[in-house]
């Protein structure tokens, strides 16, 4: 296994090396295989039908029209809301809690699978006609309908983000708070076998891919500076990470790579402001989208054209990604969980933890 001496960059200057002369890289390896083969499996069920949300329920009403409730629930448990949204064709996905919930985009029926694992879901995203989950030590698959889920592979415990691409499953996990390493897995590969590990890397909460690249987003914080950079790798080996971008002072805290380039927030640490900086898949300058006091930009989704984002005070935003001025689409008076990108609308989904009541919010992306 490869430590490539440029994560030192993470560390600059003011604090330990994440990848520090006494840590064993053969760790990850040898830990992998020291996991169990047993696995705890999904149970999946039926969920019951979304009824539709009532207009005019002033008290909840989170936006103005034309925004439209897609879905409600209402939960017993206060810290249960909607993490992450996303679709696979004509069905919409998101996550809660320990489930997953499948509907189409219309409205109707959702399909639910329930997490296979205490801690729930590291992440799940989207890969072609299928959906792919990071979690309880296993990466499994299913279709759009959350239907009799396949085990793609089992590892051990710690996994943070995936990516799934047409040939491999891409996965990072952490050893400690500075230490982790990178795995891949073959996609179509469906059993008991161990996925190959191919990078020490540090920590990494974020990861993204092209067709041909992997993007990785490492950070760090001493309590008295932060940095973190994004690094690239080509696959499907991730030979020689190259640094694509980097800051100090600045902790990320949302990422969407694609073909149009990545696009980062960062929180900014130590008095310094939130950003949200655009740039290539190859590096180069930098565009900053948006600024704002530290702890305001929340949540991010984008797709090839603009970036839209999340405010504390409730604003959901968008500028191009080659820099326009910021435009306000809508303003939620609900607390906002998370933003999709999907289609012609910007999904919102809000949360009243007074009332334990769940939406997703369907808002066209067109401003006002």
């Amino acid at each position: 296994m490869r430590r490539p001496p440029l994560w030192s960059f993470v560390l600059v200057s003011s604090f330990v090396a994440c990848a520090s002369a006494d840590h064993d890289s053969s760790a990850p390896g040898e830990w992998a295989r020291d996991v169990p083969r047993g696995s705890e499996r999904r149970v999946e069920e039926e969920g019951p039908p979304l009824a539709p949300v009532e207009a005019g329920r002033p008290s909840d009403r989170c936006f103005d029209e034309p925004a439209v409730v897609a879905t409600e629930y209402v939960t017993s448990e206060v810290g249960d809301h909607i993490e992450k949204v996303f679709a696979i064709g004509s069905r919409l996905l998101f996550v809660h809690g320990k489930e997953v919930e499948s509907m189409p985009e219309s409205g109707g029926t959702a399909s639910l699978a329930l997490a296979p694992g205490y801690f729930g879901f590291a992440d799940v995203v989207a890969a072609g006609d299928r959906v792919y989950w990071l979690g309880g030590g296993t990466i499994q698959w299913s279709s759009p309908l959350l239907s009799s889920p396949q085990l793609v592979t089992i590892y051990a415990t710690g996994g943070i983000g995936l990516h799934v691409d047409e040939r491999f499953v891409y996965y990072a996990a952490w050893l400690d708070k500075e230490h982790g390493y990178v795995a891949r897995h073959e996609r179509y590969h469906v059993g008991n076998a161990f996925p190959k590990i191919l990078l020490d890397v540090p920590t990494t909460r974020w990861i993204g891919g092209t067709s041909n690249r992997l993007y990785l987003v490492p950070s760090a914080d001493d309590g008295a500076s932060s940095a973190s950079a994004v690094y690239a790798a080509t696959k499907p080996d991730l030979f020689d990470p190259t640094l694509v971008a980097s800051w100090q002072n600045a902790t990320p805290n949302g990422l969407v790579v694609d073909d149009a380039g990545v696009v980062v927030a960062l929180q900014g640490d130590y008095g310094n402001e939130d950003q949200l900086i655009a740039f290539g898949s190859n590096g180069g300058a930098q565009t900053t989208l948006a600024k704002a006091a530290s702890r305001s930009i929340r949540h991010l989704a984008a797709d090839t054209v603009h970036a839209y984002w999340s405010e504390r005070n409730g604003m959901i935003r968008r500028a191009t990604r080659a820099g326009s001025t910021a435009e306000t689409i809508a303003r939620s008076r609900c607390r906002v969980t998370t933003i999709a990108s999907v289609g012609t609308n910007v999904y919102v989904a809000t949360s009243s933890d007074e009332k334990k009541t769940r939406q997703l919010w369907r808002l066209p992306k067109k401003a006002p």
